[in-house]
This record gives structure tokens, C-alpha cells and sequence, in this order.
């Protein structure tokens, strides 16, 4: 039996829609379905209804238990945060260990958001490495090799001054080149504990550029001639990887038209004071480095501005604060994913005249869903459902309850099929 969860707080407003990676490097593009938004405050993928599995059956059967939710009306949520161990990041390092700690996971805990974060970084008490604590995780040993908790997993592996892309792909797993942990404890690589129906973010802190190779691809932005232009060899790095990435893992990370993760850069570049983020919308600056720092991070400001990314200075500790804020305050649902289910990859091997629908409204109980033949046949007093193709639709009267309630959720289960 396969088992999807949808729990969902509805009269969310619609979140805008993210522009194309390309729209932002010169080679054009639309938004998802069309639509516009602001960069700075889009919605990650757009407006599409996220699924994944928990547990499962033996390797190679058709049919897996699964369960699939959303939460609290906003899109759970994996954090990948990368922190740079170069020598020149001697001065960085303590605060952002410290900020992330302190300031960001507080925020979390305080958050209505289904969360994890997934740190990649050495790990320990030396001057290069980083540890954390409470209230990120509740089994910190900074001695020893990293344990993992429910909410927090630190992938112990060294990250270079300019290798951290390419460190993201290596590591990432199973169907990466596979670059195994310090400790060897997780050959799969980092991708375990990503769930296929979160939203993912990346936060990474370097001081430098990009200068590594991946599986042969070499990624370089450093001596690009026009850094801030989309011709220039920092937004080819930028394009190149984010391609990589999507290939190496697509229900994960998405498509281009249905990019599923944001990227943040805590990098190098001179900000002024007070500091503040740029947003995804601001231009390509080319400041030269803060004091200490590299490089101002131009390939990873053209990622963060192709995926609706915030950029801010790494040696402006303060100004991480609206970074961290902005991560808290998640990703509401919106209201055009209240009303339909995308179950076509989940419906091989299974028994479609099996699959039934429940509604559970805040004070009402669970009702089981009609299934009409047709649009058309969708009852005014009855709540019930549709098939449009592989998609399940909820009835226009029923649709209507569940976005007017304050709390609603619907369960679909199905059998599999012989």
C-alpha cells in the first residue's frame, strides 16, 4: 500500500513565481507557469505539489509505502549549508560558526517549519574545522566523528578555498563520483538524508572564487574579463553546475522550468556599512574583497541571483541575521496546490480503482471523497473528487471548504496492483 499525507493550513496567499535560471544569466526564459514575482521573495518551484516517501518495500518492487505531507502551510525544508576551511577563512570561521549556532538555530527551533540542516564542512575543535551544539543538534563532539540527531547531520569533509561546488557534486551521492566522508560512515554521500518533497536551500561561506573540476568539467571564474557579465566565465560556472546538479538528482533539485532550491552566498565581496543583503534582483557587484577575503564570489552571486538567492558580505557578520530570517520564515504553500495531487509517479504498480480520498477539516472529522466520473458530475453537497489524467482533483465545492478552513488535510491510500 502506498500512502500519501497532505496536511495543510489553507487561505495561504500565492507565492510568486520564480524567473528561469536563464532569464538571469542572458539566455532568457519565463517564469513558471508564466508567471511573475520579485526574485528576492519568490517561491521556490513555483506553484507544483511537492510528493516523497517514507520507508518503503524491498529493493525492486513497484509499490512503496510512502507518506507524503505539508505541514503547518509551509513546504518542509532541507538546509545544505557549505563553510569553507582555507586558512584564509581563520578570521570568518569563528563567527560564522558562532552565528549559525546562536542566532540561525534558534530561529529554527522557533519556526513552524518541518527543518533539517545538512552541514559539509571539517569537522572539529581546530582552528579550521567547525563544531556545533544546541540547539542545532542535541549530540554535539567535536572530538569524535560527527553524530547525527534527527534535525542536524555533519558530512565531515574538507572544503577548499575554491573547490566547494565541486565538493557539493562529489559528495552528493549515489550516482555522484561518490567521495566518501572523512570517516567513511556515509559512502552514499550526503543525498540520504535529503527528503524528495522538501524544498531545499543552500548556504554556503567562502571567501574565494571557483577554480575545480567535476567529473571531468572544469568550473572557473577566476581572472573572468567581464565577471558581472551573463557572457563572462563566472556565469557559465554558475549555469554549469546548476545543470549538474539538477542532472546528478532531478526529484531532488528539479527541472529548469521547476527549479526546487534557492542558494544563498556568504561571500568575500567589500558591502558597505551598515551591511545588508543584495537581492536576487540587485546586479552583479564587483566591490573588490572585504579585508582578509579572496575574492567578492562572483560565480556563486550569479547562482544566488538565478535562484531567487540572497548575497551578502561574509565579513559582515550582522548582515547574516536577514539571511537566516529569511530561511525561518519558509515557503507558504500556496493556494493553487490545495486542490490537486500529482500522483503519476507514484501510480506504477498500483491498483488505480484501489486509491480513496479523505478529507479531515479542523472540528469535523474525516469524510471519504466521492470519486465523480467527471468534472461535470462534481455534486454541490457531497464532497468528492476527480481524475484529470494522473492528477486528483478535489470537486469545486470541496476545494472551496478546504481553502476557507483554517486547518485542512487530505489523505489518499491505494493498494498495489498485481
Amino acid at each position: 500500500m502506498f500512502r500519501l499525507s497532505f496536511l495543510l493550513c489553507a487561505g495561504l496567499l500565492a507565492c510568486g513565481g520564480e524567473p528561469a535560471f536563464e532569464s538571469l544569466t542572458g539566455s532568457g526564459g519565463a517564469a513558471p507557469g508564466g508567471q511573475g514575482g520579485d526574485a528576492s521573495s519568490a517561491a521556490i518551484g513555483g506553484a507544483t505539489t511537492s510528493t516523497g516517501a517514507e520507508g518503503g518495500s524491498a529493493p525492486g518492487e513497484a509499490c512503496l509505502d510512502a507518506s507524503v505531507y505539508k505541514e503547518l502551510g509551509y513546504h518542509p525544508v532541507d538546509i545544505i549549508v557549505i563553510i569553507d576551511n582555507s586558512s584564509s577563512m581563520g578570521d570568518d570561521l569563528w563567527a560564522v560558526e558562532t552565528q549559525l549556532q546562536y542566532t540561525f538555530g534558534p530561529m529554527l527551533v522557533e519556526s513552524p517549519l518541518d527543518w533539517q540542516v545538512i552541514v559539509l564542512s571539517n569537522h572539529g575543535p581546530g582552528t579550521y574545522d567547525v563544531c556545533f551544539g544546541p540547539p542545532l543538534t542535541s549530540v554535539p563532539d567535536c572530538f569524535g566523528p560527527p553524530s547525527d540527531s534527527p534535525r542536524f547531520h555533519h558530512y565531515d569533509t574538507g572544503i577548499g578555498s575554491r573547490d566547494g561546488l565541486c565538493r557539493l557534486l562529489d559528495t552528493l551521492g549515489p550516482s555522484s563520483s561518490g567521495a566518501a566522508d572523512e570517516h567513511g560512515l556515509h559512502p552514499e554521500g550526503w543525498s540520504k538524508w535529503l527528503r524528495p518533497y522538501a524544498h531545499k536551500v543552500f548556504m554556503l561561506f567562502s571567501d574565494d572564487g571557483v577554480d575545480c573540476e567535476h567529473d571531468g568539467q572544469l568550473l572557473l571564474s577566476i581572472g573572468d574579463p567581464m565577471p558581472t557579465s551573463a557572457n563572462g566565465f563566472a556565469a557559465q560556472v554558475a549555469t554549469t553546475w546548476d545543470q549538474r546538479l539538477r542532472a546528478l538528482a532531478p526529484l531532488q533539485f528539479g527541472t529548469t522550468a521547476d527549479r526546487r532550491y534557492r542558494f544563498h552566498s556568504f561571500i568575500g565581496y567589500d558591502a558597505p556599512t551598515p551591511a545588508a543583503p543584495l537581492l536576487a534582483d540587485a546586479a552583479i557587484t564587483d566591490h573588490s574583497p572585504c579585508p582578509g577575503a579572496q575574492k567578492p564570489g562572483h560565480a556563486y552571486q550569479w547562482l544566488s541571483r538565478g535562484t531567487g538567492g540572497l548575497r551578502t558580505s561574509i565579513c559582515a557578520p550582522p548582515s547574516y541575521q536577514a539571511v537566516f530570517e529569511d530561511v525561518a520564515a519558509g515557503i507558504p504553500i500556496p493556494a493553487t496546490e490545495l486542490c490537486t495531487f500529482d500522483l503519476s509517479e507514484l501510480l506504477g504498480g498500483v491498483d488505480r480503482t484501489s486509491i480513496t480520498v479523505a478529507l479531515s477539516l479542523a472540528g469535523e472529522g474525516r469524510t471519504i471523497l466521492t470519486e465523480a466520473t467527471t468534472p461535470g458530475a462534481c455534486p454541490q453537497d457531497t464532497n468528492a473528487f476527480y481524475w484529470d489524467g494522473d492528477v486528483v482533483t478535489l470537486c469545486p465545492a470541496t476545494c472551496a471548504q478546504l481553502e476557507q478552513a483554517p486547518h485542512g488535510r487530505i489523505d489518499v491510500t491505494g493498494q498495489c496492483g498485481p
